[in-house]
């Protein structure tokens, strides 16, 4: 009897804990998720380019009035310079989510994605990037150490979807040409950067990585086939504007030196 009724208690025990356990699993299914944790699931749906999830947390997100996760995980792709942040915007744009890329991204996006005339201006030189005539009549982009307002300065974003990718077509809009990265290396493995009245290879093709830097939006501005990073050349010119280059180096986490402002013109 002692035997029986000892294992009977042990029965009882046993059952009283699996009950303890599967009430506690149930409590912690059905426990509320922090906004802290759904702005990270949709930055790490970002970030593996699973845009078509992340695209339904957003409307998940919105039908249960937390439009905040959104512009939550979209300062922590920006403020990470994760370079999908620009394709999941588009992805966004253009898929009936022009509302929220409105209301959740930085007013940048919205002006790019629009093809409004912007200006481009390097955090580093606070030049603004222009062409201009050479001797072989070809146009060289360079920055400007003055003008931030003719019509020099002016330039207009062409989007290109390929592969989930966005590139951009980036063109003058006084020259009516548009942005390319020359074949040729220099003596620093830089390449210049001139205008062409074509824009059918990836030569011509920019995608845009975005950084912040002491609150301030920017983007590094990649070429597509080299990868290379536009920038200015450290040396100045006799009227003190500076040479725009394609550069190899790794300039990431540098955005004061190597990222530009793009800015409503």
């Amino acid at each position: 009897p002692f035997k029986d009724n000892h294992c009977a208690k042990m029965r009882l025990t046993l059952f009283a804990f699996v009950l303890a356990v599967c009430a506690l699993a149930s409590n912690a299914t059905l426990a509320p998720r922090t906004d802290d944790v759904l702005a990270e699931q949709l930055y790490m749906s970002v970030v593996i380019g699973e845009y078509e999830t992340a695209i339904a947390k957003c409307s998940e997100y919105l039908k249960e009035k937390k439009g905040e996760v959104i512009k939550e995980a979209v300062k922590r792709l920006i403020e990470n310079g994760k370079r999908n942040t620009m394709d999941f915007a588009y992805q966004l744009w253009t898929k009936d989510g022009k509302e929220i890329v409105k209301s959740y991204f930085p007013i940048q996006f919205r002006v790019i994605f629009t093809e409004q005339t912007v200006k481009l201006i390097n955090k580093r030189d606070h030049h603004a990037l222009k062409l201009i005539d050479q001797q072989n009549h070809n146009k060289i982009a360079f920055g400007d150490s003055k003008d931030k307002t003719s019509k020099k300065v002016s330039w207009k974003f062409t989007p290109v979807l390929e592969n989930n990718r966005v590139y951009f077509k980036i063109m003058s809009t006084e020259d009516k040409q548009y942005l390319k990265l020359d074949n040729t290396k220099g003596s620093s493995d830089d390449r210049i950067i001139y205008g062409d009245s074509t824009a059918d290879t990836f030569k011509h093709h920019w995608y845009l990585e975005p950084s912040m830097y002491e609150s301030d939006v920017m983007f590094f501005v990649y070429n597509r086939e080299y990868n290379s990073v536009m920038t200015l050349d450290e040396d100045m010119a006799a009227n003190e504007d500076r040479e725009a280059l394609g550069h190899s180096g790794e300039v990431s986490g540098y955005p004061q030196l190597f990222a530009w402002y793009i800015v409503p013109y």
